[in-house]
């Protein structure tokens, strides 16, 4: 039953951003074959322009998707839809997680996208090479290899991502359980779980401050050398930090499911 639900969900919301991520995709190559049209500045124009085009779809369409995966719960488990959902034989636990799995592999879709499309745009020999050299510095300084330092620059930005998206469907959970003012308490707690888990996350930085100097140096000196090592370590710190942050909400926002929910 999870996979007919996962089915579902995932048509329903890709059925918008594949339009937004398609787009994002033709006008990088059209914005590449302009650049192999003669060298004027008219060319130049309009490549900039679709290549900016390209970006703009490809970020609307990330935006789209986590914004759908919000609208999708809210319609599907507390609106009209609900009282079709609530009568098929599966628990409301599993309902929630088909909701996170959908999220999950359409942000993931949303990526490659977007990497597909940069490199389809910016691509070259010239552009290889100022990469290798950027990322071998990049690499050599934090003691890192090149792969790695990309792998943990993406799982930072995708641990943000489903943090964010975890927080509005915490919104949604505890807002909709009132009887009055839903939207605005879905606002407030959904808002308010980020800025608590953000003020908890300057806390735990002050704390590391006080044993490691040179983030001291940073937070309360104004230091403006930033130690690599450092770096590395805080990129590792925040990506273990919001991955925790969203099991804690999620097994809070399943503790609340598991008492019912109040539809409209």
């Amino acid at each position: 039953m999870l996979k007919k639900l996962l089915k579902y969900d995932l048509k329903w919301c890709l059925k918008v951003v594949t339009i937004y991520l398609s787009i994002c995709l033709v006008f990088s190559i059209i914005g590449r074959l302009i650049d192999l049209c003669p060298d004027s500045i008219f060319f130049k124009i309009l490549g900039g322009v679709c290549k900016g085009a390209a970006l703009s779809f490809g970020i609307t369409g990330l935006v789209n998707a986590i914004i759908r995966s919000w609208v999708r719960m809210t319609n599907n488990m507390y609106k009209d839809e609900s009282y079709l959902t609530h009568t098929i034989p599966v628990s409301i636990n599993k309902i929630y997680l088909s909701k996170i799995i959908s999220t999950f592999m359409i942000l993931i879709i949303c990526i490659i996208t977007i990497i597909m499309s940069l490199v389809i745009m910016y691509l070259n020999d010239s552009t290889i090479e100022m990469l290798k050299t950027s990322l071998n510095i990049i690499s050599n300084n934090l003691n890192v290899s090149i792969a790695g330092f990309v792998c943990f620059i993406t799982l930072l930005l995708i641990a943000e991502m489903i943090f964010i998206t975890f927080c509005g469907y915490f919104g949604i959970i505890f807002g909709y359980s009132f009887n009055n003012k839903k939207i605005m308490l879905t606002l407030l707690f959904g808002f308010g779980s980020y800025i608590v888990f953000s003020i908890l996350s300057i806390v735990l930085m002050m704390i590391i401050a006080i044993f490691n100097e040179d983030l001291n140096n940073i937070m309360f000196k104004g230091s403006e050398v930033v130690n690599y090592n450092l770096f590395k370590s805080l990129i590792l710190i925040v990506t273990i930090l919001y991955t925790l942050y969203s099991g804690i909400v999620y097994y809070i926002s399943n503790k609340k499911l598991s008492k019912g929910i109040n539809i409209d």
